[in-house]
This record gives C-alpha cells, structure tokens and sequence, in this order.
C-alpha cells in the first residue's frame, strides 16, 4: 500500500539543524511501501505513516542525494546496520481507513503534533546478537498489535463480591454522609417527571428504613416522608407541603431520621415556576 512519509531533519552529526533549534518532521510526499496495515478485527486496512533520517544544513535545506544516508530511500525499512535505533525510521498505524489517493489532514508537517490520528506506533530496531546478513524482514513476517478490545484469550477479568450486610447500625452510620437530594437546586423541573404536574425531587442512598422531615427557613415542619421500602434506596418527593400545596421557591432544610443509626441534615434549593391560577 501507500504511506506518509515525513522527514527526520538532521545535521550529519546527527543533530538537529541548528537554525532550527529543534527536531522537525516535515511532509515528504505519498509512497509505496513494501507492506500492509490492517484491522484485523474489522477487517478494514488503515492508513499509515513512516519517517526517515534526512541529512541538512544547519538551515534545515536537505543537502544532495550523494550526501544522503542509504535509508533515505522513500520507504519504510528498518536500517539493519544500526541496533541500537534502526535508523529511527518510526512506523505509525494511524486511525484511518485506508485510500490510495492522500488525504489533505496528513499532507503537512505535524507528525509530531499531539493531534495526529496515531494508533500504534512502532520504533523497531534489529537485535544486536544476531548478525547483520540474517537482520532481515522476509516476506510474510508480521507485526502485531494487541489490545483489550475486544477481549482475547491473553486478558483475565477477577470479580469479588461481598456478602449483603443487613441491620449493621455501624456501616449505616458510616454511610448517612452519602444522602443527597438531587437535582439540586431543582430548577423547575427534573429528569424524573413524566409531566408538568408530577414534580418530583429524590432522596438518593437512602437507608432501609427512616423519617424525613423538611423544613422551611423559619423552622416550619413543610412535610414529613417516611421510608419503609427495603428494597429501594430512593425516596421521592412530590414537592407539596402537608395540606398537598405546591411549595414555594427557597432553601429548605430536610433532617433524616433512622431509628438505632444517627441522623443526617441537608439542604436543598427550589425554584418554582410562576404559576396563574384560571379561577379563584
């Protein structure tokens, strides 16, 4: 297939173009490398990119071909001479489904942008033990990456479950700091109501069984629910007082009660749309 080639600028020290003051990868055209990339999972072939050492002034100009490493040859291969770095001729596996005619995102100088669509990317260099004639990639070698997505016979998943703790007066104590009244503020409305008439506010991470008591800011008991259910930990309430009015915008104070446990306090804050009555 075809892939991106950017260049590695370096003087023939090795180092970075001076004038420069830092490495640059700029793009160098679309060409025809000697392999293929694909999602195996999916099956679809992607798109990649490759970069190679080019030798410059300390300007950055590329200097002749005759001045040139034998690796700057427009196609990725790792440089079999160099163990150590394999002639930095980094491979990426970029996250694109692949086209034989160059797309415009890649045809710039941002190899090295961390915006760059890159998968994997792979930096291979020969082992040093073994000798230079057998430092080669025979054709049908491959290169493969994998991951924990989708699941493979190399991932192990461990589950730990706990026994359900009932009437543990301490461990419900411990958790009586986690009540919250949601959303808050409430805002006129909630994800909760199927309606404009069936307001509603939850009480979340509720204990199996308590008294909630709401208050106004001058101390007035509003409304007072009781939790009996065991099997939820949601309580909800409807927003009307005790004489089944809608409440008023404010801040209310709600006290939760649980027998043998403790107590908690919170705060909660309405805000009620205006509302016009058609008779009265």
């Amino acid at each position: 297939q075809k892939a991106y080639r950017y260049l590695r600028l370096q003087e023939a020290s090795g180092s970075a173009p001076s004038a420069l003051g830092d490495r640059v990868y700029p793009y160098a055209g679309f060409h025809t490398v000697p392999f293929q990339v694909w999602d195996a999972t999916n099956n679809i072939q992607l798109d990649a990119a490759f970069a190679e050492k080019a030798v410059t002034d300390s300007n950055g100009t590329l200097l002749s071909s005759a001045q040139q490493l034998a690796s700057f040859d427009s196609t990725w291969a790792v440089d079999q001479s160099d163990p150590d770095n394999g002639g930095r001729e980094y491979l990426v596996v970029l996250n694109r489904p692949y086209s034989d005619t160059p797309k415009a995102e890649f045809m710039n100088d941002q190899f090295d942008d961390g915006a760059y669509p890159g998968l994997y990317v792979l930096w291979a260099v020969p082992r040093a033990s073994v000798a230079v004639e057998n430092r080669i990639l025979d054709n049908g070698d491959l290169f493969k990456f994998t991951w924990a997505n989708p699941a493979t016979d190399n991932d192990i998943y461990v589950f730990d479950t706990q026994k359900l703790q009932q009437s543990n007066a301490g461990l419900a104590k411990g958790r009586l700091d986690r009540i919250r009244a949601v959303p808050n503020p409430y805002y006129a409305h909630s994800t909760y109501e199927l309606n404009q008439f069936g307001r509603k506010v939850r009480f979340i991470n509720m204990p199996e069984r308590c008294t909630v008591r709401i208050f106004n800011l001058a101390g007035q008991l509003v409304r007072t629910l009781d939790k009996s259910d065991a099997s939820t930990s949601v309580l909800e309430w409807d927003l009307q007082t005790r004489n089944d009015l809608p409440v008023g915008s404010g801040v209310y104070i709600f006290h939760i009660e649980v027998p043998g446990v403790g107590e908690h306090i919170g705060r909660l804050v309405i805000f009620m749309e205006k509302e016009r009555l058609n008779s009265f």
